[in-house]
């Protein structure tokens, strides 16, 4: 990422606040990652994509403004970042619109609260976070009976050869963060 100009990810899901971490051994060169959380994605509260994703139950409007209302005053309360999730499919609709815009509007009623972009809480961080951070990079074992993949909504039988799969959350909302 570093080689390609990128300041920030936000994929690593551990933890509560902006920090800046190393990237890679002997590398003086570093990232911010900005962690986000499952509970302020709007696509595991929402989304209903059957045999694919979730519990297949899209949740009331008024109970995520109540659960991410509850979030923000807790982030807030803790100086930590809240970083919510949202895809224009999902929170476009018009009740999940404007739900947001009422959670939006209560956030910025929180005395401090910085409502910004992923970019510039990055720039913060770069500015003001003097440690930087390491991650153990993990040798994960190769599985070189793998024959074949599994594909979308299809379970291994026990014992079946399969391949890991592994993927990442994208954030692309205006983020709020505490200053």
């Amino acid at each position: 990422m570093a080689d390609r100009g990128f300041l920030y990810d936000s994929s690593l899901l551990d933890g509560d606040a902006p920090y800046r971490f190393s990237v890679a051994d002997g590398d003086s060169r570093d990232l911010v990652e900005i962690p986000v959380d499952w509970a302020l994605d709007d696509w595991e509260q929402y989304a209903f994509s059957p045999r694919v994703t979730g519990s297949g139950v899209i949740e009331s409007p008024a109970k995520i403004l109540e659960m991410w209302t509850l979030e923000a005053e807790a982030h807030h309360a803790a100086g930590s970042c809240f970083v919510l999730s949202n895809h224009p499919s999902i929170s476009g609709r018009p009740s999940k619109a404007v739900a947001l815009e009422q959670l939006i509007s209560r956030v910025k009623a929180m005395d401090g609260m910085w409502v910004t972009t992923m970019a510039r809480i990055a720039e913060q961080t770069r500015d003001t976070v003097t440690e930087v951070h390491s991650h153990a990079r993990i040798e994960v074992p190769g599985f070189p009976d793998a024959r074949r993949p599994l594909h979308p909504g299809q379970c291994p039988s026990p014992g079946a050869d399969r391949r890991p799969v592994m993927t990442q959350p994208t954030t692309n909302a205006p983020q709020l963060l505490p200053t």
